[in-house]
């Protein structure tokens, strides 16, 4: 009984009530013989003096514990309090304790360095001596509040330091309560943020200029219109200053004047729009001159601006900044920006008025342009109208003048042709004279040159006139071009080649003109022979091949002769070119063979190729289509 409830009791309280609480339970006990009789007054007497004994124990090693504890709470409060000294004064910020009076408590390193004074020099100042004056009563407003234990925000404050700089700084006070929950002093963590301002004052005034400078542009480039542009710059500078009006004036040097287009102006201003000033006044004249910003700190009484002091007192204009606005390098326009008072306009403010004029002269020069452009425009489609009508009637001229030409090779040759008939004839009478016959040979051989020269003019006059008709028929290739080898296969072996035709045995039968097709192959083999020394081979096959979505017909000239070069090569088929070997060899030719089978091919539907190389012969294969029907040419 005893025992357990002493234990109880020591738990919850301390050595005094457990001791009262022994007596007590003890005197309890003088009772227990009278209702019970196991119980005597020795057992009542003794049992209470062993209890003693215990408790007396118990309470030497509790207090024994209590004191060990107590040495540890200390030793933990001695650590703590020597970290926050540390933190205290190794701080990055600035930490002041403050009584309820403003009076300084204590100050850490920062703080005094942020004041300019020695922490012991603060020690018991009052932190008013360092603050704005007019910025004291809201200052003991929040002291107020620190001492109803009212937490106050967050706050900016200016401060002035002891060799009178300002700083900017933030302040987050609270007020320090002891364990019984009484306010006894206040705690402020002050950060300087100077810089960090000016930062951010600087990025906003740069994001001022930036948008105001966007909108200049913007207007200057989506319009042509002078006054809408001057409109644009006007508004956003005025804005952007708060200015109770701004102007944009025009020069006329014819008048001459500057003329107010447009302007910007707030309130009761009265308008500036067609004001005039004379160019003679001396801000003009200095702006004219000089192209840079002109700053009057008072316009109603400066000389320079005399003939317009009645309409800037009208105004109540005080400050004037004039910036020229510079066109093709001389001063087409200004902008005037007006200020009721006192007003320096630094060096942030000229510069963005220098720069937003700057990008409208740029779109009063793209206007300029476009304007002259215009006009050079207009006259340069009146002058290519005039010289497109010249070159057409040129054009008909020199068609009348070609189709005259055509006409006159086609009458030559006809004239031509009579008369070499009537000479072969003759040769050939009297070839019949044995003794003459060699003279006659050569007679024969230069009117069969001059024949061929002339039926070459004829077709290629005929061509030109369009009177060459396809008279399409079926056509067996492999006939054709066996009839003429073999026509000229004596011809081949006098000239020391041999000629080899190699037909294919599936060739179909072709719709075509033969009389034209024989012309074109006899070009070939002519070449052929002309080019391929003695010794030489000539091969002449006949295929069908499939190239592309078409079906053909081919037939290829191969020789093993000199070949030609890629120059060559190119130039081959048009009219009176000739290849380098012609003029080598002393070949004889016009160059209108080739140029005219190409045509004939051509009329045909089909193509010519030419595969060569030089010293190594050359191929030429002509492409019929097959079976594709051919259309009369008229």
């Amino acid at each position: 009984y005893l025992i357990t409830s002493l234990f109880i009791t020591s738990i919850f309280t301390d050595s005094r009530t457990t001791l009262w609480a022994y007596l007590l339970l003890s005197l309890s006990l003088l009772v227990a013989p009278l209702l019970y009789r196991e119980f005597t007054y020795r057992d009542v007497i003794a049992g209470p003096l062993a209890l003693f004994a215990f408790v007396g124990g118990m309470l030497v090693l509790e207090n024994a514990h209590r004191h060990h504890l107590e040495c540890d709470r200390r030793a933990q409060l001695q650590e703590t309090q020597r970290q926050y000294e540390a933190l205290f004064e190794h701080s990055n910020d600035a930490v002041f304790i403050l009584g309820f009076a403003g009076s300084v408590l204590s100050v850490n390193s920062p703080g005094a360095q942020l004041l300019g004074v020695t922490q012991s020099e603060l020690v018991g100042e009052n932190v008013s001596n360092y603050l704005e004056q007019e910025e004291l009563p809201v200052i003991e407003r929040r002291m107020e509040m620190l001492r109803a234990n009212q937490q106050p925000p967050l706050f900016e404050q200016t401060i002035v330091a002891r060799d009178g700089s300002r700083r900017i700084v933030e302040i987050n006070a609270t007020t320090v309560l002891d364990g019984a929950g009484v306010p006894q002093y206040i705690q402020c963590i002050v950060r300087d943020i100077t810089q960090h301002k000016q930062v951010a004052e600087t990025l906003q005034r740069r994001n001022r200029d930036l948008t105001v400078l966007n909108q200049v542009i913007t207007a200057a480039t989506s319009s042509l219109d002078v006054i809408q542009v001057l409109h644009a710059v006007c508004v956003e500078l005025g804005q952007a200053f708060d200015l109770p009006a701004t102007a944009a004036f025009t020069v006329d040097e014819a008048a001459p004047r500057a003329v107010a287009v447009a302007e910007y102006r707030r309130g009761t201003q009265p308008s500036a729009l067609g004001i005039g000033i004379p160019l003679t006044l001396p801000v003009i004249q200095h702006l004219l001159a000089h192209q840079t910003p002109l700053y009057i700190a008072n316009a109603q009484v400066d000389p320079r601006v005399r003939e317009a002091h009645a309409l800037l007192a009208t105004r109540g204009t005080r400050a004037l900044l004039l910036v020229p606005i510079i066109t093709r390098q001389r001063v087409t326009s200004a902008i005037v920006l007006d200020a009721l008072g006192d007003r320096t306009f630094n060096a942030d403010e000229r510069e963005l008025a220098q720069n937003a004029a700057a990008a409208v002269s740029q779109a009063l020069e793209a206007a300029e342009l476009h304007r002259e452009l215009q006009t050079y425009a207009s006259s340069l489609e009146t002058t290519v109208a005039a010289r497109t009508t010249e070159l057409r009637e040129a054009l008909v001229q020199a068609q009348a003048a070609d189709q005259a030409k055509s006409q006159f090779v086609s009458n030559v040759s006809h004239e031509l042709r009579t008369p070499l008939t009537s000479i072969k004839l003759y040769l050939e009478l009297l070839r019949r004279a044995p003794e003459h016959t060699a003279y006659f040979s050569a007679l024969q051989r230069e009117t069969d040159r001059l024949q061929y020269l002339i039926e070459n003019l004829l077709q290629i006059s005929r061509l030109d006139l369009k009177r060459v008709q396809v008279q399409p028929e079926p056509v067996d290739l492999n006939a054709l071009v066996l009839r003429l080898a073999q026509d000229r296969q004596a011809l081949f072996t006098s000239r020391g080649l041999e000629l080899q035709i190699q037909p294919a045995s599936d060739l179909p039968i072709l719709n075509a003109d033969p009389r034209l097709l024989e012309q074109v192959f006899t070009n070939i083999l002519t070449n052929a022979m002309n080019y391929t020394p003695p010794g030489g081979q000539v091969r002449l096959i006949t295929a069908r091949e499939a190239a592309g979505a078409r079906s053909w017909v081919a037939v290829s000239v191969i020789d093993t002769g000199f070949g030609m070069t890629d120059d060559d090569q190119q130039q081959l088929f048009k009219r009176f070119q000739r290849g380098g070997a012609s003029q080598a060899l002393n070949v004889p030719g016009t160059g209108l063979g080739l140029a005219i089978s190409k045509e004939i091919v051509d009329l045909h539907k089909g193509r010519i190729t030419v595969a060569s190389e030089l010293g190594k012969g050359s191929a030429f294969t002509v492409w019929l289509p097959y079976p594709e029907p051919l259309k009369t040419v008229k």
